[in-house]
């Protein structure tokens, strides 16, 4: 078996694992929760192909989708993740990573703030306003989405610095 499938199948299944054991069952001032299984998508091989980005996209969301109980919402937001997320990479460099996959170290640690907080915040914009559907006040919706990209921000960098 190829070395880097078994390390994206572990990456895969701990990401999604911490998120449903441990995570989810984490909340700051009652409406905060990170999300790091986001943390797989972030460090797929940039070579990657968009379709590939998108399967597994939708079988992490899927997951997720299942684990809390949400019609689709995660599933959604993986998948424009996997849609757009070397779109995103490519206007931020204008060079080519081929093969490598996104980390602190390959990206440099400012280049990746900017690709990983991106990707997050296009993430976590896609859930909560699909998860509103106009219920909650915008401000509040607004809110939630730049809290909990900043803390997931946050809990993914701290996972980077560690990782190697």
């Amino acid at each position: 078996m190829d070395n880097s499938i078994l390390k994206y199948t572990v990456v895969f299944f701990t990401a999604g694992l911490m998120q449903v054991l441990l995570f989810s069952n984490i909340t700051f001032l009652g409406f905060v929760s990170p999300y790091v299984y986001l943390s797989f998508l972030l460090i797929l091989p940039v070579g990657l192909s968009r379709n590939w980005q998108m399967l597994l996209g939708f079988i992490m969301g899927l997951c997720m989708d299942l684990s809390f109980n949400t019609p689709g919402i995660h599933t959604s937001a993986c998948v424009l993740v996997g849609a757009l997320r070397n779109t995103w990479i490519d206007s931020l460099f204008h060079i080519d990573f081929a093969m490598a996959s996104p980390s602190v170290h390959t990206f440099g640690f400012v280049n990746f703030i900017k690709y990983a907080g991106g990707v997050i915040l296009l993430h976590h914009t896609t859930i909560f306003l699909l998860e509103s559907m106009s219920v909650q006040p915008f401000w509040l919706t607004l809110c939630r989405i730049l809290l909990n990209s900043v803390i997931t921000l946050f809990l993914i960098l701290c996972y980077e610095l560690v990782r190697r």
